[in-house]
């Protein structure tokens, strides 16, 4: 029984808030649009702390009876945001010119990244029509 509980909170630990191979995980949310809300509050919050490279925050929502684990990246340096929607597969969909003042703007508009793709005017897309 104790090898049973010290496993589940080892695999709590492991799936939740923890960095796994280069992604930091935020665990499971009820809708993709809660997931991308905390992770563009999470990207925001460490801003300062980012270095050179992507950033890159992965999530897990239910989607048309589907788990679906997907991933957000941010790269301060080039100011680039994108999104994965197949873990260690890479970004699908990137917007350039996503500053601090960007971020900003996504958190408090509340809508994820539908507002990157819907903002031409803010952030442009790099591939056209984003199929995300």
């Amino acid at each position: 029984m104790r090898f049973i509980v010290i496993s589940l909170l080892f695999l709590s630990f492991v799936t939740l808030g923890c960095d796994i191979d280069g992604y930091h995980s935020l665990g499971y949310f009820p809708s993709r649009l809660s997931a991308e809300q905390e992770v563009l509050k999470l990207i925001l919050s460490k801003y300062d702390e980012i270095d050179k490279g992507y950033y890159k925050v992965a999530y897990q929502f239910p989607e048309a009876g589907k788990e679906l684990k997907y991933a957000i990246w941010y790269g301060k340096d080039v100011h680039e945001l994108g999104i994965e929607n197949d873990i260690y597969s890479g970004m699908i969909c990137t917007w350039k010119n996503v500053d601090e003042s960007v971020l900003k703007v996504l958190v408090s508009e509340k809508k994820g990244i539908q507002k990157a793709r819907i903002s031409k005017s803010l952030i442009h897309p790099d591939w056209g029509n984003c199929p995300y």
